[in-house]
């Protein structure tokens, strides 16, 4: 599967009324022919589908997909392209593909909100495109000094911004954060930890909540079926430092919706010192074995972002460097 974007524009086709879930729309791609990679099997497809050539476009790794239609199982493996400007512009006006299905761009927000028109199984990979490049880490207000300060610091983020809002010493601070930072920033989405969201959900405050965050423990403990109940509207993040955990965040990724994995730490952070650093070969070959988009954390900043691509992760996060 090829998810085709420019920016914040992506190239769907619409299947064919006799094909399985015929009508609907979908991501460019085709099946794994004998003896091929994904990569070779997903440049061929999409020249075959809509004559595109991808060959010299990088393939980042946004994950892999497992699931029983009941009539057939599929198996998809999913990666993002973004597409050049001579690209976009050459399929800006090009309505057909080459086997005479429907093509078209579609707006992002619009196509993360309309799962029904898409097939059952493509309905991870809409839950994966809400997450954004970067995932801002806040400091705790201890570390910043004032409250005052925090809110200056986090109400300049960029438009539409998301920022993971670390727990604080009362769990109730966090809570006030956040509608703090929502009322002066409606834009602003928010990860929070999952101790932070039971607090949440007893106060009568509505804001942006785009993601729970899960710790290691309570990945375990929610695989053990000890986890209170975890909202089903509410995409998950969790956090992977090596292979076990992969593996465990690949298990509970067939039952929860869990949207990506924060991979870390990529380099020596000041948060986190006597963690050892897995580097840059360490997050490719950690995020080969995760079946979700792969957010790289841990010394990095903004400016990391195109690196992070190169070795397979489709976001960056951290704190120091993403807030000024």
């Amino acid at each position: 599967i090829a998810v085709l974007a420019y920016g914040d524009n992506l190239l769907l086709a619409t299947r064919h009324q006799d094909q399985h879930q015929g009508g609907k729309l979908e991501f460019v791609g085709g099946k794994i022919e004998q003896g091929e990679t994904p990569i070779h099997a997903l440049c061929r497809e999409v020249a075959e589908e809509i004559g595109l050539d991808i060959s010299g476009n990088l393939a980042v790794k946004l994950g892999r997909i497992y699931h029983d239609y009941g009539d057939k199982q599929v198996q998809l493996y999913v990666y993002h392209i973004e597409l050049t400007d001579e690209q976009y512009n050459a399929y800006q006006a090009q309505t057909v593909g080459l086997l005479g299905q429907t093509l078209a761009f579609y707006k992002r927000a619009d196509v993360i909100g309309s799962g029904e028109r898409f097939p059952d199984a493509n309905r991870a990979i809409l839950r994966w495109l809400t997450l954004p490049s970067e995932i801002v880490i806040s400091q705790s207000v201890a570390d910043s000094g004032s409250i005052k300060y925090w809110l200056d610091k986090y109400c300049k983020l960029a438009p539409n911004a998301l920022l993971y809002i670390r727990s604080q010493t009362d769990p109730s601070l966090s809570v006030d954060l956040m509608l703090a930072v929502s009322l002066l920033r409606a834009d602003i989405g928010f990860v929070v930890t999952l101790s932070d969201f039971m607090v949440y959900q007893m106060r009568s405050v509505k804001v942006n909540i785009a993601f729970i965050k899960l710790n290691t423990a309570q990945m375990w403990s929610l695989a053990k079926g000890e986890l209170p109940d975890i909202p089903s509207n509410i995409p998950l993040l969790v956090s992977v430092h090596n292979q076990k955990e992969a593996r465990l965040c690949n298990d509970l990724a067939e039952v929860y919706p869990i949207a990506g994995a924060f991979v870390s730490p990529v380099k020596a952070t000041k948060t986190h010192p006597d963690a050892q650093a897995i580097g840059w070969s360490g997050l490719s070959e950690l995020g080969k074995c995760i079946n979700v988009p792969v957010i790289a954390l841990g010394g990095l900043t903004p400016k990391d972002f195109n690196k992070v691509r190169q070795y397979g992760a489709v976001a960056v996060s951290g704190i120091r460097g993403f807030a000024t």
